[in-house]
């Protein structure tokens, strides 16, 4: 509330009214299963992409190892099974 707004009760009982009224659409929306589960969904999309950008990083990790290791018809063949 600014300080040139009138703070009689009659506006303040008005604004709880009113911040009562938001905060039960607040709860409705966090209570409701469609919530949920748009944020289950949301979260296990983050999750996934960041182990597949883990296990790419890994795997080409290990492939340039693999190759600095092994003679070049074993890297061949190592390669040729995936």
């Amino acid at each position: 509330m600014a300080d040139n707004e009138p703070t009689d009760v009659a506006t303040l009982e008005t604004e709880v009214a009113a911040a009562r009224a938001r905060f039960a659409r607040t709860l409705d929306k966090l209570t409701d299963p469609a919530t949920h589960e748009a944020m289950k969904n949301e979260v296990m999309e983050r999750v996934e992409g960041y182990k597949d950008g883990l296990l790419g990083s890994v795997e080409a990790s290990a492939r340039a190892t693999t190759s600095r290791n092994v003679t070049p018809s074993a890297n061949k063949r190592l390669l040729k099974d995936r």
